[in-house]
C-alpha cells in the first residue's frame, strides 16, 4: 500500500486507470508526470509508458517515443538498453524504425560490460539491427562475436537460449547474403 500510494503522488491517475483498463487514460497520467517532473521518467516510468505503447500497438507512437528517448537520453544505459529490448527484431520480421532500433541497439551495446550476461544480449540484439539496417557483414561479425563470447561464458553466466539464437541468426544473415 505504502508504495502505491507514493506512485499515485508522483503520478496521479495512472493506477486508476490500469485498474480501469483505460490505457489512454494511464499513458495521460504518465504524459502529465512527466511534464511535471522531468526525473519521474528516469525513475522507471519510462518502462511503464513502453509496455502501454507497445500494448496499444501503435507502431508510430512506439517509433515516437524512442526517437525522443534518444535525443533526451542517449547517454543512459537503462534507458536505451530497456528501447533496444523493445523495438529491435530479432527475427526477419520488422515492426518498428529499423535506424531507430540499431541506434538504440548500438547505444545499449556500448554501454554493456564485457564478459556480462547482459553484453551478450546486448550483442545478439546489435547483431540483428545491423541486420535490418543492411548491414550483413557486420551483423555476422557481430553475431559471431557474441556466440563465441557465449560460449566460452558457458557454465559461467546463465545466457539461457541465446547460444541458439545466435547461431540461428547467423544462418538466416548468411542466407540473405546470397
Amino acid at each position: 500500500k505504502k508504495g502505491q500510494s507514493r506512485d499515485d503522488d508522483k503520478y496521479p491517475g495512472y493506477r486508476a486507470a490500469m485498474v480501469r483498463g483505460d490505457l489512454p487514460a494511464a499513458l495521460a497520467s504518465l504524459n502529465a508526470a512527466f511534464a511535471a517532473d522531468p526525473a519521474s521518467e528516469l525513475a522507471g516510468a519510462y518502462q511503464w509508458k513502453f509496455m502501454l505503447l507497445l500494448r496499444r500497438n501503435r507502431t508510430a507512437d512506439v517509433d515516437d517515443y524512442v526517437r525522443s528517448l534518444l535525443e533526451r537520453y542517449p547517454d543512459n544505459d537503462d534507458v536505451m538498453s530497456f528501447a533496444s529490448a523493445c523495438v529491435v527484431a530479432t527475427s526477419e520480421e520488422v515492426r518498428f524504425d529499423t535506424k531507430l532500433a540499431h541506434e538504440a541497439a548500438k547505444r545499449a551495446a556500448g554501454f554493456a560490460k564485457p564478459g556480462t550476461r547482459w553484453a551478450q544480449f546486448a550483442g545478439w540484439r546489435l547483431g540483428w539491427a545491423q541486420f535490418h539496417v543492411g548491414k550483413r557483414a557486420e551483423a555476422i561479425a557481430t553475431m559471431e562475436a557474441t556466440l563465441a563470447a557465449v560460449r566460452r561464458l558457458k557454465g559461467s553466466v546463465d545466457t539461457g537460449d541465446l547460444e541458439s539464437d545466435c547461431a540461428e541468426a547467423l544462418k538466416v544473415f548468411r542466407a540473405a547474403a546470397r
